[in-house]
């Protein structure tokens, strides 16, 4: 009887055991996955028409892993140091691109690899940029800010009822590529697009590409376009 409730007290013991092991093995094994997997932060498309050098580490010197061709979209994990490169400031950044991880340079990669053409557009630089362009329709209250930080600020003619006329406010970040200007809204004001596309044109006013990266004001039923930069 003894040797048959020892043998009982081992099996549920060793069954016991078992169960620890078998519960804790995922847990631990996903812990140590996560550690090791980097988090996508966000996508962007390689700009340049000739492609875009995937290297090994973050620097020119680093070994050259493949070639990214012109509007493919990589993964970003990670923000390096920052660099310049073809009179281009910018940053290294950590991508994958087609299960491969290495590191590009971010002063090619952009938020949008659309390509637009117009014929009237000045040649530009983040130097013309700065400052602010007015609503041609509704004057200086209703303006572009473009700040040196490549941080910017809208504050547009939102619409008049019978309480009155009201301004609706926007910011977020700017950046110059391929003689356009991107703007890319950060805040929570729930807009037609996160996603607006200017150009200057020779007139020096400022224009949206097209309707869908536009600009909209007036309870959204009005394009703004023909901005006007301030001379103050």
């Amino acid at each position: 009887m003894l040797r048959i409730t020892i043998l009982i007290f081992s099996f549920i013991f060793a069954c016991q055991e078992d169960s620890k092991i078998n519960n804790s093995t995922p847990s631990d094994s996903n812990a140590e996955s996560a550690t090791k997997q980097e988090l996508e932060i966000e996508k962007q498309c390689v700009g340049v028409k000739s492609g875009l050098r995937l290297r090994s580490q973050p620097n020119l010197d680093g070994e050259k892993i493949d070639l990214i061709p012109y509007q493919s979209i990589v993964s970003i994990l990670k923000i390096g140091d920052p660099i310049s490169i073809d009179n281009i400031y910018s940053k290294w950044a950590k991508v994958e691109f087609q299960d491969k991880v290495g590191w590009v340079f971010m002063g090619y990669l952009n938020w949008d690899c659309t390509e637009y053409n117009f014929p009237d557009a000045s040649k530009i630089t983040e130097e013309n940029v700065y400052g602010k362009f007015l609503d041609n329709q509704h004057g200086g209250n209703f303006n572009i800010y473009f700040q040196e930080n490549n941080i910017y600020r809208t504050s547009i003619f939102g619409g008049c009822d019978d309480g009155g006329c009201n301004i609706e406010n926007d910011f977020g970040e700017w950046r110059v590529f391929n003689n356009l200007i991107y703007l890319r809204s950060k805040s929570n004001l729930k807009l037609n697009s996160d996603l607006f596309i200017f150009y200057i044109s020779k007139d020096k006013s400022l224009n949206p590409v097209d309707r869908e990266h536009a600009i909209f004001e007036n309870y959204g039923t009005d394009i703004i376009s023909g901005w006007k930069r301030d001379k103050k």
